[in-house]
């Protein structure tokens, strides 16, 4: 994780929007549980698409949350 913000720290925002996103997430590192939904401020989520050495599979995962 403190990598993560490392990186969010070294960012060089592009406009005001992003300052306050940068600013955002570094304010997140300091509470609790950031890594699961169970802190309603804010947590940190990632997407990746995963494909063989081919690239001719994919891997997808079924969200039963959302139903998709």
């Amino acid at each position: 994780m403190s990598n993560t913000i490392e990186m969010i720290k070294e960012y060089k925002p592009f406009n005001q929007q992003e300052e306050k996103d940068k600013q955002f997430f570094i304010d997140c590192e300091k509470q609790e549980q950031i890594l699961t939904r169970d802190n309603e401020r804010c947590h940190l989520t990632s997407s990746a698409f995963i494909t063989n050495k081919t690239r001719n599979k994919v891997l997808c995962t079924y969200h039963k949350i959302y139903n998709s």
